[in-house]
Protein backbone atom coordinates (compact mmCIF):
# COMPACT_ATOMS: atom_id res chain seq x y z
CA UNK A 1 0.00 0.00 0.00
CA UNK A 2 3.22 2.35 0.61
CA UNK A 3 4.57 1.49 -2.75
CA UNK A 4 1.30 2.60 -4.14
CA UNK A 5 0.64 5.66 -2.08
CA UNK A 6 4.06 7.45 -1.92
CA UNK A 7 4.70 8.18 -5.76
CA UNK A 8 1.32 9.74 -5.56
CA UNK A 9 1.60 12.03 -2.99
CA UNK A 10 5.20 12.51 -3.68
CA UNK A 11 5.13 15.66 -5.36
CA UNK A 12 2.06 17.03 -3.11
CA UNK A 13 4.59 16.50 0.13
CA UNK A 14 7.63 18.27 -1.36
CA UNK A 15 5.53 21.10 -2.41
CA UNK A 16 4.50 21.22 1.36
CA UNK A 17 8.04 20.34 2.79
CA UNK A 18 9.11 23.07 0.53
CA UNK A 19 6.65 26.00 2.43
CA UNK A 20 7.11 24.39 5.95
CA UNK A 21 10.61 25.01 6.38
CA UNK A 22 12.41 28.46 4.96
CA UNK A 23 10.94 30.58 7.59
CA UNK A 24 12.49 28.96 10.38
CA UNK A 25 15.82 27.69 8.83
CA UNK A 26 17.08 31.28 8.74
CA UNK A 27 16.76 30.38 12.70
CA UNK A 28 19.72 28.10 12.32
CA UNK A 29 22.57 30.33 10.06
CA UNK A 30 25.84 30.82 12.10
CA UNK A 31 25.17 28.27 14.73
CA UNK A 32 27.65 24.90 14.98
CA UNK A 33 25.97 22.22 12.79
CA UNK A 34 24.54 19.83 14.74
CA UNK A 35 24.91 15.84 15.30
CA UNK A 36 21.32 15.45 15.13
CA UNK A 37 19.82 11.78 16.40
CA UNK A 38 16.02 10.75 15.77
CA UNK A 39 14.60 8.46 17.95
CA UNK A 40 11.03 7.65 19.07
CA UNK A 41 7.69 5.85 17.59
CA UNK A 42 5.14 6.62 14.22
CA UNK A 43 4.85 9.95 15.18
CA UNK A 44 8.06 10.25 14.18
CA UNK A 45 8.47 7.68 11.95
CA UNK A 46 5.34 8.94 9.51
CA UNK A 47 4.43 6.17 7.88
CA UNK A 48 2.30 6.55 4.53
CA UNK A 49 2.85 10.12 4.27
CA UNK A 50 6.30 9.64 1.94
CA UNK A 51 8.36 7.27 0.27
CA UNK A 52 10.66 4.91 3.07
CA UNK A 53 13.55 6.30 4.06
CA UNK A 54 16.58 4.32 1.66
CA UNK A 55 18.12 1.41 3.63
CA UNK A 56 15.27 1.20 6.73
CA UNK A 57 13.57 -1.66 8.26
CA UNK A 58 10.37 -2.31 6.06
CA UNK A 59 8.73 -2.99 9.16
CA UNK A 60 9.12 0.76 10.57
CA UNK A 61 7.44 2.81 7.71
CA UNK A 62 9.90 5.19 8.18
CA UNK A 63 9.23 8.62 5.53
CA UNK A 64 11.47 10.19 4.16
CA UNK A 65 10.39 13.88 4.59
CA UNK A 66 9.49 12.83 8.43
CA UNK A 67 10.26 15.96 10.72
CA UNK A 68 13.68 14.82 11.52
CA UNK A 69 14.32 14.73 8.00
CA UNK A 70 13.11 18.32 7.67
CA UNK A 71 14.89 19.39 10.86
CA UNK A 72 18.22 17.70 9.87
CA UNK A 73 18.29 19.64 6.26
CA UNK A 74 17.42 22.80 7.74
CA UNK A 75 20.20 22.76 10.19
CA UNK A 76 22.74 21.43 7.58
CA UNK A 77 23.08 18.53 10.51
CA UNK A 78 27.02 17.48 10.71
CA UNK A 79 25.85 13.74 10.70
CA UNK A 80 22.04 12.68 10.80
CA UNK A 81 20.55 9.66 12.27
CA UNK A 82 16.88 8.91 12.37
CA UNK A 83 15.93 5.37 14.02
CA UNK A 84 12.47 5.63 14.37
CA UNK A 85 10.61 3.16 14.05
CA UNK A 86 6.16 2.41 13.77
CA UNK A 87 5.02 0.55 16.90
CA UNK A 88 8.20 1.32 18.61
CA UNK A 89 7.95 1.57 22.67
CA UNK A 90 10.41 2.80 24.96
CA UNK A 91 11.82 -1.01 25.78
CA UNK A 92 12.68 -0.70 21.86
CA UNK A 93 15.39 2.11 22.78
CA UNK A 94 17.35 -1.07 24.60
CA UNK A 95 16.37 -3.79 22.86
CA UNK A 96 15.53 -4.97 18.94
CA UNK A 97 12.50 -4.18 17.66
CA UNK A 98 11.25 -7.31 14.98
CA UNK A 99 9.22 -7.78 12.44
CA UNK A 100 7.56 -10.89 10.42
CA UNK A 101 9.01 -8.94 7.24
CA UNK A 102 12.11 -7.99 6.49
CA UNK A 103 15.09 -7.16 9.11
CA UNK A 104 14.90 -5.65 12.72
CA UNK A 105 15.23 -2.30 13.51
CA UNK A 106 18.51 -2.46 15.95
CA UNK A 107 17.98 -0.94 19.55
CA UNK A 108 17.45 3.06 19.35
CA UNK A 109 20.20 3.46 21.69
CA UNK A 110 22.67 2.40 19.42
CA UNK A 111 22.37 5.68 17.61
CA UNK A 112 23.68 7.83 20.28
CA UNK A 113 27.13 9.08 20.62
CA UNK A 114 29.15 10.81 22.91
CA UNK A 115 29.40 13.66 20.72
CA UNK A 116 25.52 13.91 19.54
CA UNK A 117 24.23 17.11 20.13
CA UNK A 118 20.74 17.03 19.88
CA UNK A 119 18.10 14.21 19.81
CA UNK A 120 14.64 14.52 19.07
CA UNK A 121 11.89 11.70 19.83
CA UNK A 122 7.80 11.22 20.17
CA UNK A 123 7.49 8.08 22.23
CA UNK A 124 4.59 6.89 24.79
CA UNK A 125 1.93 6.45 22.75
CA UNK A 126 2.35 2.73 22.21
CA UNK A 127 3.48 2.17 25.93
CA UNK A 128 0.00 3.25 26.95
CA UNK A 129 -1.53 1.58 24.39
CA UNK A 130 -3.26 3.67 22.63
CA UNK A 131 -4.58 1.00 20.14
CA UNK A 132 -6.96 0.37 22.24
CA UNK A 133 -8.61 3.27 21.32
CA UNK A 134 -9.91 0.91 18.27
CA UNK A 135 -12.40 0.06 19.96
CA UNK A 136 -14.13 2.86 20.34
CA UNK A 137 -13.96 3.30 16.48
CA UNK A 138 -15.75 -0.37 16.82
CA UNK A 139 -18.62 0.28 19.30
CA UNK A 140 -19.45 3.43 17.94
CA UNK A 141 -22.08 2.75 15.72
CA UNK A 142 -23.86 0.86 18.27
CA UNK A 143 -24.21 3.47 20.49
CA UNK A 144 -23.38 7.03 18.70
CA UNK A 145 -25.16 9.73 21.22
CA UNK A 146 -23.76 7.73 24.14
CA UNK A 147 -20.25 6.56 25.43
CA UNK A 148 -19.56 3.02 24.68
CA UNK A 149 -16.14 2.52 24.69
CA UNK A 150 -15.56 4.90 27.66
CA UNK A 151 -18.25 2.40 29.51
CA UNK A 152 -16.06 -0.74 28.01
CA UNK A 153 -12.32 0.33 29.26
CA UNK A 154 -13.74 1.83 32.77
CA UNK A 155 -15.89 -1.44 33.70
CA UNK A 156 -15.50 -2.55 37.12
CA UNK A 157 -14.30 0.88 38.29
CA UNK A 158 -10.54 0.96 36.65
CA UNK A 159 -9.58 3.04 34.01
CA UNK A 160 -7.60 1.04 31.96
CA UNK A 161 -6.21 4.15 29.87
CA UNK A 162 -5.53 5.76 32.83
CA UNK A 163 -3.72 3.02 34.54
CA UNK A 164 -1.37 2.82 31.41
CA UNK A 165 -0.59 6.44 31.69
CA UNK A 166 0.76 5.79 35.11
CA UNK A 167 2.36 2.55 34.33
CA UNK A 168 4.04 4.17 31.22
CA UNK A 169 5.49 7.34 33.11
CA UNK A 170 8.76 6.00 34.46
CA UNK A 171 9.22 4.00 31.46
CA UNK A 172 9.45 7.21 29.34
CA UNK A 173 11.63 9.18 32.53
CA UNK A 174 14.05 6.20 32.06
CA UNK A 175 14.20 6.47 28.65
CA UNK A 176 14.60 10.31 28.60
CA UNK A 177 17.47 9.55 31.65
CA UNK A 178 19.23 6.97 29.26
CA UNK A 179 19.59 9.48 26.55
CA UNK A 180 21.29 11.77 28.50
CA UNK A 181 23.68 9.16 29.89
CA UNK A 182 24.29 8.05 26.47
CA UNK A 183 25.03 11.49 24.93
CA UNK A 184 25.33 13.95 27.68
CA UNK A 185 25.96 17.05 25.71
CA UNK A 186 22.75 16.68 23.37
CA UNK A 187 19.87 19.17 23.78
CA UNK A 188 17.00 16.47 24.21
CA UNK A 189 13.71 17.64 22.31
CA UNK A 190 10.57 15.74 23.58
CA UNK A 191 7.28 16.55 21.08
CA UNK A 192 4.65 15.51 22.16
CA UNK A 193 1.10 13.80 20.25
CA UNK A 194 -0.62 16.73 17.70
CA UNK A 195 -4.65 16.46 19.12
CA UNK A 196 -6.86 13.49 17.77
CA UNK A 197 -9.78 15.23 18.95
CA UNK A 198 -11.42 18.14 18.71
CA UNK A 199 -10.41 20.73 22.09
CA UNK A 200 -14.39 20.99 22.10
CA UNK A 201 -17.51 19.98 21.06
CA UNK A 202 -18.77 16.12 20.47
CA UNK A 203 -16.49 15.54 17.57
CA UNK A 204 -18.05 14.68 14.36
CA UNK A 205 -19.42 11.38 13.87
CA UNK A 206 -20.02 9.27 11.39
CA UNK A 207 -16.98 10.95 9.11
CA UNK A 208 -14.55 10.13 12.11
CA UNK A 209 -16.32 7.22 13.73
CA UNK A 210 -16.60 8.15 17.54
CA UNK A 211 -19.62 8.12 19.39
CA UNK A 212 -20.34 11.89 21.33
CA UNK A 213 -19.22 10.39 24.89
CA UNK A 214 -16.07 8.85 23.85
CA UNK A 215 -14.71 12.01 22.34
CA UNK A 216 -14.98 14.19 25.29
CA UNK A 217 -12.95 10.78 27.14
CA UNK A 218 -10.15 10.50 24.23
CA UNK A 219 -9.97 13.94 24.59
CA UNK A 220 -8.67 13.27 28.82
CA UNK A 221 -6.76 10.18 27.68
CA UNK A 222 -4.05 12.65 25.32
CA UNK A 223 -4.60 15.27 28.07
CA UNK A 224 -3.33 12.41 30.46
CA UNK A 225 -0.62 11.49 28.13
CA UNK A 226 0.73 14.69 27.03
CA UNK A 227 0.68 15.82 30.56
CA UNK A 228 2.65 13.22 31.73
CA UNK A 229 5.30 13.35 29.15
CA UNK A 230 5.63 17.23 30.10
CA UNK A 231 6.37 15.68 33.68
CA UNK A 232 9.06 13.38 32.67
CA UNK A 233 11.02 16.06 30.42
CA UNK A 234 10.79 18.02 33.23
CA UNK A 235 12.20 15.38 35.60
CA UNK A 236 15.24 14.48 32.83
CA UNK A 237 16.25 18.11 31.70
CA UNK A 238 14.71 17.86 28.77
CA UNK A 239 12.61 20.56 26.95
CA UNK A 240 8.75 19.49 25.67
CA UNK A 241 8.33 20.64 22.81
CA UNK A 242 4.01 21.20 22.52
CA UNK A 243 2.18 20.27 19.23
CA UNK A 244 -1.11 19.91 20.78
CA UNK A 245 -2.43 23.04 19.25
CA UNK A 246 -6.59 23.37 18.60
CA UNK A 247 -7.96 22.76 15.12
CA UNK A 248 -5.94 20.49 13.43
CA UNK A 249 -7.59 17.15 14.74
CA UNK A 250 -9.27 14.33 12.95
CA UNK A 251 -12.28 16.35 12.58
CA UNK A 252 -10.87 19.54 11.00
CA UNK A 253 -13.17 19.69 7.52
CA UNK A 254 -10.26 22.22 5.84
CA UNK A 255 -7.75 19.73 4.20
CA UNK A 256 -4.87 22.22 4.72
CA UNK A 257 -5.36 22.67 8.25
CA UNK A 258 -5.84 18.72 8.69
CA UNK A 259 -2.75 17.55 10.31
CA UNK A 260 -4.01 14.03 11.91
CA UNK A 261 -5.77 12.09 9.05
CA UNK A 262 -8.96 9.57 10.85
CA UNK A 263 -10.56 6.61 9.38
CA UNK A 264 -10.40 6.30 5.98
CA UNK A 265 -7.72 7.98 5.48
CA UNK A 266 -5.72 10.17 2.93
CA UNK A 267 -1.44 9.87 2.55
CA UNK A 268 -1.30 8.95 6.37
CA UNK A 269 -1.97 5.85 8.98
CA UNK A 270 -5.14 5.70 10.35
CA UNK A 271 -5.02 8.39 13.43
CA UNK A 272 -1.18 9.43 12.43
CA UNK A 273 0.18 12.59 11.22
CA UNK A 274 -0.41 13.54 7.34
CA UNK A 275 2.05 15.72 5.74
CA UNK A 276 0.72 18.54 7.18
CA UNK A 277 0.65 17.45 10.69
CA UNK A 278 4.41 16.13 9.89
CA UNK A 279 5.41 19.38 8.44
CA UNK A 280 3.83 21.51 11.40
CA UNK A 281 5.94 18.85 13.95
CA UNK A 282 9.25 19.83 11.80
CA UNK A 283 8.64 23.82 12.35
CA UNK A 284 8.06 23.14 16.12
CA UNK A 285 11.46 21.10 16.75
CA UNK A 286 13.06 23.27 14.67
CA UNK A 287 11.92 26.66 16.25
CA UNK A 288 13.05 24.44 19.53
CA UNK A 289 16.22 23.01 18.34
CA UNK A 290 17.42 26.81 17.45
CA UNK A 291 16.11 28.77 20.28
CA UNK A 292 18.39 30.32 22.72
CA UNK A 293 15.46 29.87 25.50
CA UNK A 294 15.50 26.92 27.72
CA UNK A 295 11.86 27.39 28.75
CA UNK A 296 9.94 23.90 29.05
CA UNK A 297 6.36 23.48 28.22
CA UNK A 298 3.68 22.84 31.29
CA UNK A 299 0.22 22.18 31.14
CA UNK A 300 -0.79 24.82 32.96
CA UNK A 301 -0.98 26.32 29.70
CA UNK A 302 -4.13 24.32 29.15
CA UNK A 303 -6.01 24.84 32.24
CA UNK A 304 -9.32 22.80 30.99
CA UNK A 305 -7.38 19.99 30.48
CA UNK A 306 -6.43 16.91 33.03
CA UNK A 307 -3.04 16.47 34.51
CA UNK A 308 -1.58 13.55 34.96
CA UNK A 309 -1.27 12.67 38.32
CA UNK A 310 -0.21 8.57 39.25
CA UNK A 311 -1.63 7.98 42.63
CA UNK A 312 -0.26 9.59 45.71
CA UNK A 313 2.54 11.33 43.27
CA UNK A 314 2.66 14.92 45.27
CA UNK A 315 2.62 17.84 42.31
CA UNK A 316 6.08 18.94 41.48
Amino acid sequence: MLAQAAPANAALAQAMQAQAMPAQAGLARGAVPARYVALGDSYTAAPLTSFLQPGSPVGCLRGDRNYPTQVAKALNAASFVDVSCSGAQTKHFAAAQSFSVGSANPPQYDALKTDTTLVTLTVGGNDIGFSKAVRCFQVSYGDPEGSPCKDQLTAGGVDQFRVSVDNAAPKVGAALRGIRERSPQARVLLLNYPLLMPATGTGCFPWVPIAKGDVAYLRDVQAWLNGMLAEEAADAGATLVDTAQPGHDMCQGDPAQRWIEGMPTQWAAPAHPNQNGVNAMARAALASATSTATARWTAARNTAAPRHRPPGRAAR
